[in-house]
Protein backbone atom coordinates (compact mmCIF):
# COMPACT_ATOMS: atom_id res chain seq x y z
CA UNK A 1 0.00 0.00 0.00
CA UNK A 2 1.11 3.70 -0.60
CA UNK A 3 -0.66 6.66 -0.54
CA UNK A 4 -3.69 4.93 0.58
CA UNK A 5 -3.86 2.67 -2.86
CA UNK A 6 -4.41 -1.17 -2.20
CA UNK A 7 -3.35 -3.63 -4.46
CA UNK A 8 -0.50 -1.92 -5.76
CA UNK A 9 2.80 -3.87 -5.87
CA UNK A 10 5.81 -2.85 -3.91
CA UNK A 11 9.31 -4.41 -2.83
CA UNK A 12 9.19 -5.57 0.49
CA UNK A 13 12.26 -5.36 2.30
CA UNK A 14 14.06 -8.14 4.86
CA UNK A 15 12.67 -8.33 8.22
CA UNK A 16 9.51 -8.89 9.43
CA UNK A 17 6.13 -7.12 8.29
CA UNK A 18 2.87 -7.51 9.70
CA UNK A 19 0.03 -9.46 7.38
CA UNK A 20 -3.41 -9.98 7.31
CA UNK A 21 -5.50 -11.93 4.96
CA UNK A 22 -8.94 -10.05 4.41
CA UNK A 23 -12.31 -12.30 4.22
CA UNK A 24 -13.33 -11.09 0.82
CA UNK A 25 -12.51 -11.16 -2.67
CA UNK A 26 -9.52 -9.59 -2.56
CA UNK A 27 -6.94 -12.28 -3.97
CA UNK A 28 -4.03 -10.86 -2.21
CA UNK A 29 -2.51 -10.46 0.89
CA UNK A 30 -1.88 -7.05 2.69
CA UNK A 31 1.45 -6.69 4.22
CA UNK A 32 2.88 -3.42 6.09
CA UNK A 33 5.64 -2.16 4.50
CA UNK A 34 7.97 -1.60 7.65
CA UNK A 35 10.16 -3.86 8.82
CA UNK A 36 11.31 -5.13 12.20
CA UNK A 37 12.60 -7.89 14.31
CA UNK A 38 10.77 -10.73 14.11
CA UNK A 39 7.97 -11.45 16.78
CA UNK A 40 7.41 -7.20 16.85
CA UNK A 41 5.86 -6.67 13.88
CA UNK A 42 2.64 -4.26 14.34
CA UNK A 43 -0.04 -2.11 11.96
CA UNK A 44 -2.27 -5.27 11.86
CA UNK A 45 -6.01 -2.90 12.33
CA UNK A 46 -4.40 -0.47 9.87
CA UNK A 47 -3.81 -3.08 7.27
CA UNK A 48 -7.46 -4.38 7.79
CA UNK A 49 -9.31 -0.82 8.07
CA UNK A 50 -11.94 -2.05 10.05
CA UNK A 51 -12.70 -5.54 7.22
CA UNK A 52 -12.95 -8.79 9.24
CA UNK A 53 -9.75 -10.39 8.50
CA UNK A 54 -9.03 -14.22 7.96
CA UNK A 55 -6.28 -14.52 9.18
CA UNK A 56 -3.33 -11.98 10.77
CA UNK A 57 0.26 -12.46 11.95
CA UNK A 58 3.83 -11.12 10.86
CA UNK A 59 5.72 -12.63 7.89
CA UNK A 60 9.59 -12.72 7.77
CA UNK A 61 11.15 -12.19 4.52
CA UNK A 62 15.02 -12.63 3.94
CA UNK A 63 17.53 -10.91 2.04
CA UNK A 64 16.77 -12.77 -1.73
CA UNK A 65 13.51 -10.99 -3.07
CA UNK A 66 10.08 -12.84 -2.45
CA UNK A 67 11.88 -15.06 -0.05
CA UNK A 68 9.57 -16.01 2.80
CA UNK A 69 11.50 -17.18 5.47
CA UNK A 70 9.03 -17.78 8.17
CA UNK A 71 5.62 -16.52 9.19
CA UNK A 72 3.49 -16.59 12.51
CA UNK A 73 0.37 -16.00 14.06
CA UNK A 74 1.57 -12.88 16.08
CA UNK A 75 -0.87 -9.91 16.18
CA UNK A 76 -0.56 -7.28 19.05
CA UNK A 77 -2.83 -8.37 21.38
CA UNK A 78 -4.61 -11.11 19.70
CA UNK A 79 -4.00 -14.33 17.92
CA UNK A 80 -5.09 -16.44 15.35
CA UNK A 81 -5.80 -20.01 16.54
CA UNK A 82 -2.76 -22.21 15.13
CA UNK A 83 -6.18 -24.70 13.22
CA UNK A 84 -7.16 -22.52 11.05
CA UNK A 85 -3.52 -21.16 9.98
CA UNK A 86 -4.49 -22.75 6.51
CA UNK A 87 -6.42 -19.90 5.92
CA UNK A 88 -3.54 -17.45 5.73
CA UNK A 89 -3.12 -19.04 1.92
CA UNK A 90 0.63 -19.62 2.90
CA UNK A 91 3.37 -22.46 3.72
CA UNK A 92 2.41 -23.99 6.99
CA UNK A 93 6.01 -25.53 6.60
CA UNK A 94 6.97 -21.97 7.00
CA UNK A 95 4.55 -21.20 10.29
CA UNK A 96 6.01 -20.71 13.90
CA UNK A 97 3.16 -20.55 16.40
CA UNK A 98 2.87 -18.01 18.93
CA UNK A 99 2.60 -19.69 22.64
CA UNK A 100 2.32 -18.52 26.47
CA UNK A 101 5.24 -19.57 28.50
CA UNK A 102 2.75 -21.41 30.64
CA UNK A 103 0.99 -23.17 27.76
CA UNK A 104 3.52 -25.34 26.30
CA UNK A 105 2.96 -28.82 27.44
CA UNK A 106 6.76 -30.19 26.58
CA UNK A 107 9.79 -28.39 27.73
CA UNK A 108 12.07 -27.23 23.63
CA UNK A 109 15.43 -27.48 22.99
CA UNK A 110 16.86 -24.35 21.37
CA UNK A 111 16.24 -25.02 17.72
CA UNK A 112 12.24 -25.37 18.33
CA UNK A 113 11.47 -21.53 19.39
CA UNK A 114 12.72 -18.02 19.62
CA UNK A 115 11.10 -15.68 22.64
CA UNK A 116 9.80 -12.56 21.66
CA UNK A 117 10.66 -9.02 23.44
CA UNK A 118 7.24 -9.42 25.51
CA UNK A 119 8.39 -12.85 26.90
CA UNK A 120 5.81 -14.84 24.35
CA UNK A 121 7.38 -18.39 22.54
CA UNK A 122 7.20 -18.55 18.83
CA UNK A 123 7.09 -22.20 18.67
CA UNK A 124 8.57 -24.01 15.46
CA UNK A 125 7.88 -25.72 12.63
CA UNK A 126 4.06 -25.85 12.48
CA UNK A 127 4.00 -30.24 12.16
CA UNK A 128 4.42 -31.26 8.73
CA UNK A 129 1.42 -31.75 6.24
CA UNK A 130 1.87 -34.60 4.25
CA UNK A 131 -0.05 -35.06 0.85
CA UNK A 132 -1.62 -37.98 -0.16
Amino acid sequence: MQDGTLGRKMEIKPGSHAFVKLNSDEGFIRVALKGTDFGQACGHPHLARGVPVLYAGEMEFGREKGHLVRWSNMSGTYRCAEEVAFQAGLRLDNFWVVKCPDELLNPLNEQEYATTPGGSILQSPFPAIIEV
